[in-house]
Formats: C-alpha cells, sequence, structure tokens
C-alpha cells in the first residue's frame, strides 16, 4: 500500500533548497576567487560541490527542514534557514577535518557560503509559500477535496484543515448526514452536500479527493461508488489521528494502522543500530584493556569474579543478563534487604549514598574505595558494551531496570519498557544518582521514548560525556 510520504508535499521545497544550496556555494566560491573555480570544472571546489549533496541528503535522514513550514511566520522561516546551514556547514567542516583537507580550502569561502544560503534559502522559502497561496486563491495547480463526516467531526476536521493555509490538497466542501445543513456553514466551509446526494455533487463539481469519516458500513459503500467514479478516497478511522505516530501500514495483507509511543522512523532505528554496532566494537575493546587493569585490583579488594552479572528487564519485558565490573561485595543482594530501611528512593528502586556494600567504602560505606572510584567515573559499566554488540541495549535509551523492581510496578510503569534500555539517557544527564523520586526516572524514560530521534541521541552522548567528566550525579 502506498502512504503520502513525507517529502511529496515538499518537492518544490527540496529542489529549491538543493539548487539553491549548490547556487549559493558556487557564488561564494567565485566572490571569493574570480571565475578561476568555475562550475563543473574539475577541481577541489568541485569535489567540495558534490560533497554538499551527499551532506544535503543525510541531513533529510535526521530532520526534515520543512516541518511545519506552513505554520512558520518570518522569523522562524529564518531560524529554519540558520539552523540547517548550521548543520551543513558542520557536517561538511567535520567532513572536512576527518579528511585533512581543511588546509586546501578558503577560510572566507567556507564562512560566506552559510550565510549567504541562510539568506537564499529564506527568501526562497518565503516566496514559494506566497506562490502557493495565489495559486490557491486563483485555483490552479490545487487538488481539491471534499470532508465527508457528521456534524461535530467535519467542524473538527475543516479547522483543521484551514490551519493548513498553503498546503494541497484544498479543502472545497463539507458533505454531512443532516441534509438541512445543506447551504450553512462549518469552521468557514459551505456545507455542499449531503451524504445521500453526494454521488451527484460529484459529478457536477471538480472534486479530485474526499475524506470520509463516517460508519465503517457507510465508509465502505461511499469509498466503493467514489473510486469507481476515479476519485482519490481517504478514510478516517475512529480519530486515529490522536494516537502517538500513528500510520498506515501493511500486515500480513490487512491495511492497519499502526501506533506507538516511539517517535523512531524506520531509517532512524536502522541508523541507530548502526551506530550501537560501532560504539559496541569500539567500547569492547576499550574494555578488554580496562580489564587487564582493573582484574587485579578489584579481585585483591574483594575476591571473586571480576564481572558483575545481573538478570534486567529489556524492551517489552524481555530479560537478560547485563554485565559490569563488580563495584560491590559478594553478599551485596542478601544485604540489601538489611538495608532496605535506608533506601533513599521513593517507588520501585534501591538507593542509598553510602553504601557499604561497595568494595572498598568501609563499614559506614563513605570512603573511597575502588568500588566507588569506579562508579564515580562510569568505569564499571563499560562491560554493557558487550550487551550493546548483543542487541540487548542501545548506546542511549531508557535505564534498565532490575526483575524486582519491574514486579512491584504499577501499570503505567511498562511504558519505559517500549525501547532497548540504555547505556545512557535522559537520566544519566539529568543527574543520575540524585534523583530520588522513582516516577522521575519513568517520566524522563518516557520523554525520551517519545522524542526519541538521532539528533537527541548525538545531544544526549554528548552530555554524558561532559557529565561523567564532571562526575556528577554518581555515588
Amino acid at each position: 500500500m502506498r502512504q503520502r510520504g513525507k517529502y511529496i508535499e515538499y518537492l518544490d521545497f527540496m529542489f529549491f533548497d538543493l539548487f539553491g544550496t549548490e547556487i549559493s556555494f558556487w557564488a561564494a566560491v567565485m566572490l571569493r576567487h574570480g571565475m578561476v573555480y568555475l562550475p563543473g570544472k574539475p577541481g577541489i571546489y568541485q569535489n567540495m560541490s558534490l560533497l554538499l549533496l551527499l551532506l544535503y541528503a543525510v541531513i533529510l535522514l535526521f530532520w526534515t527542514p520543512w516541518d511545519k513550514v506552513w505554520e512558520r511566520g518570518m522569523f522562524d522561516e529564518l531560524k529554519a534557514a540558520v539552523k540547517y546551514n548550521v548543520l551543513l556547514s558542520g557536517s561538511l567542516l567535520v567532513v572536512m577535518f576527518l579528511l585533512q583537507q581543511s588546509g586546501e580550502y578558503s577560510r572566507i569561502t567556507i564562512v560566506i557560503f552559510p550565510c549567504l544560503n541562510s539568506i537564499v534559502l529564506y527568501m526562497g522559502h518565503i516566496a514559494l509559500k506566497k506562490i502557493r497561496r495565489l495559486c490557491r486563491e486563483k485555483g490552479k495547480y490545487q487538488e481539491n477535496i471534499l470532508i465527508v463526516a457528521d456534524t461535530q467531526a467535519a467542524e473538527e476536521l475543516a479547522a483543521a484543515f484551514q490551519n493548513n493555509d498553503y498546503a494541497s490538497p484544498v479543502l472545497a466542501g463539507i458533505a454531512v448526514g443532516e441534509e438541512s445543513m445543506v447551504g450553512k456553514e462549518l469552521a468557514g466551509i459551505s456545507v455542499v452536500s449531503g451524504i445521500s446526494g453526494l454521488g451527484d455533487y460529484v459529478k457536477e463539481n471538480v472534486v479530485d479527493e474526499v475524506y470520509l469519516d463516517t460508519s465503517v458500513k457507510e465508509n465502505r459503500a461511499l469509498a466503493q461508488q467514489l473510486l469507481s467514479m476515479g476519485v482519490k478516497v481517504d478514510i478516517g478511522i475512529g480519530r486515529m489521528d490522536k494516537l502517538p505516530n500513528a500510520v498506515v501500514t501493511q500486515l500480513h495483507g490487512r491495511t492497519v494502522v499502526t501506533a506507538t509511543l516511539i517517535a523512531l522512523s524506520a531509517q532512524q532505528r536502522f541508523v541507530k543500530r548502526f551506530v550501537d554496532i560501532l560504539f559496541g566494537l569500539a567500547g569492547s575493546a576499550v574494555t578488554l584493556v580496562l580489564t587487564a587493569i582493573l582484574a587485579p585490583i578489584i579481585y585483591m579488594a574483594s575476591p571473586g569474579p571480576i564481572f558483575f552479572r545481573q538478570e534486567r528487564v529489556g524492551k517489552n519485558g524481555r530479560k537478560f543478563q547485563i554485565w559490569k565490573f563488580r563495584t560491590m561485595y559478594l553478599d551485596a543482594e542478601e544485604k540489601k534487604k538489611e538495608l532496605s530501611g535506608q533506601n533513599e528512593m521513593e517507588g520501585h528502586m534501591f538507593k542509598i549514598e553510602n553504601d557499604p556494600r561497595i568494595i572498598g567504602s568501609g563499614k559506614n560505606g563513605d570512603r573511597m574505595g575502588i568500588g566507588k572510584f569506579l562508579r564515580k567515573y562510569s568505569l564499571d559499566e563499560f562491560p554493557q558494551f558487550f550487551n550493546l554488540l548483543k542487541g540487548d541495549m542501545s548506546l542511549v535509551g531508557t535505564r534498565p531496570p532490575t526483575v524486582d523492581e519491574v514486579e512491584t510496578y504499577d501499570l503505567h510503569h511498562y511504558s519505559r519498557l517500549a525501547m532497548k534500555p540504555g547505556i545512557t539517557g535522559l537520566w544519566q544527564i539529568s543527574g543520575r544518582s540524585d534523583i530520588v523520586d522513582f516516577e522521575e526516572v519513568v517520566r524522563l524514560d518516557n520523554e525520551y521514548i517519545q522524542n526519541a530521534s538521532l539528533a537527541l541521541d548525538m545531544k544526549i552522548i554528548w552530555k554524558t560525556i561532559w557529565v561523567v567528566l564532571g562526575r556528577k550525579g554518581a555515588k
């Protein structure tokens, strides 16, 4: 089944941004070098021109620059243009640095290009939206859509359609079951027909598309009638637009509406897993080096296994063995019951600041031993990169709960199991051990799940580095 793609509606913006970026780049080159480097002439700037096309495609995988473009005012449009050019130029500089070619290009050109391109894209977007509005007012190059629904639903839908002033198709009228409403208006749109006379109206007027939001039986009958007339049909399924991240998909040959808390698209999930594998390989190599250094220290402080394994709960209740460098004495689980009265967490987690179960922490748990040292610098978590390679965990995700924690969950707590647990996450950069309310952990996990993106992952990874280096919230 074909879906209305997220790029189709913005093809004019896409092509303008593509050509506008190239024009701005070559204009910047010629402002700096004159006619020495002409477009299409082999040379270093030709290579950079091609690289910009590739980076443009990569940016589109992570971010759609035209989201809510119809609602954006002039200032917001300028901010969007600047944001795009910061991303593009930043990516360009990173690639040049990695390829060790930054010294071959003019710095003035690199500075002029994003400034010039921001102006070009800003003015171009404003012009494109005005062209769309003029075309709409004149009825040119626009498809007309008709809403068919009960009176209340039709009014809500008409108001929603009206918010997209420039978007296509254009709302041309409403058809409702109440014949007495014909000739009146709902949300400023004329009621042009009753449902019973819909076929006659379509025959006599220009209607390209019809949005059906009636009963299942009526939807089926009307859809068959309209399709036989060559009219495109959209079916509103039980207000599914109110479900999070709802999309129309195919499931074993059946068309279904799929909704999920997770905001990541299939492409983003693929890239996320690819990044996990890369970090997993690098992190596992570092873990092997750390093992050679830390193993004898841990063993001398507390004879026994170097690694700590514990059953944790992952995505949708899947259980797995998490790996860490051991920072607690072997009888830590037995002593946990004795210390339960000192628990500082409110809810379904256990944590105390001066934990005597930590290796080398002393009787009162206030000494700095090897266990606290590993936790302070998050070195104990490096073996989790093995979990990353296996696919049990992700680099960024939710906090991995223990089995006994999950057994005490209320129903709304299970939402945090919708994604793979992560080595780091919003909970890690928001205080870690400073958070004493379990509901706050749940809130942070749900906030990540519902807003997950590759850009957010990069932001969390960057902040995690500073949190660890600053030793904030580690106890």
